[in-house]
């Protein structure tokens, strides 16, 4: 167990490590909502407010934000809509990066079986979380967030402060 703990931690800190060495990497960012619960709010306008620094500051390229609610609902419908189609196609390309990830890595996304015992109705649902983020390197995805390693989460703010704690010179696209 330990060698496997030091081996996501390795993991951890080698792609943390890249991301602040190499090209500035965009990120995509995923809220459930605007307007969250109190506590949540202050925690998603933090993270923003974190992301627009380092974009200024040259650290990443860009910064973009969507909204992709509570749950989707994979069959049915969803996938006829464009928003539900985009939100469909970044789940699996993050399952996808978590699959071919070199440590076991669980994606954050919490799939539900929903039956109503008044309709005898079925479906599945995929819970998102509050808050996500999909860091790029040109087009490819490197690190999906908050994402779980052996027994530690890996969180945005973990991201963002393994960031911000890189020595100007090892920050990404800055010069010593």
């Amino acid at each position: 167990m330990r060698r496997s703990s030091d081996q996501a931690s390795e993991w951890w800190n080698a792609k943390t490590r890249s991301l602040r060495s190499g090209r500035p990497p965009r990120i995509e960012v995923f809220l459930r909502s605007f307007a969250p619960p109190i506590g949540v709010r202050e925690q998603q306008e933090d993270v923003l407010d974190r992301l627009r620094q380092l974009e200024r500051q040259g650290v990443v390229e860009t910064v973009s934000v969507d909204i992709w609610g509570k749950a989707v609902c994979p069959e049915g419908h969803c996938d006829e809509t464009h928003t539900g189609e985009r939100i469909l196609d970044r789940i699996d390309e993050f399952r996808a990066w978590a699959a071919d990830a070199d440590v076991p890595v669980a994606s954050p996304f919490e799939e539900r079986r929903v039956t109503s015992t008044t309709t005898d109705e079925e479906f599945r649902k995929i819970v998102l979380p509050r808050l996500c983020l999909g860091v790029y390197v040109d087009e490819d995805l490197q690190l999906v967030l908050p994402c779980q390693l052996e027994d530690e989460t890996m969180s945005v703010e973990s991201f963002l402060s393994a960031l911000d704690a890189a020595p100007p010179a090892e920050r990404i696209g800055t010069s010593p």
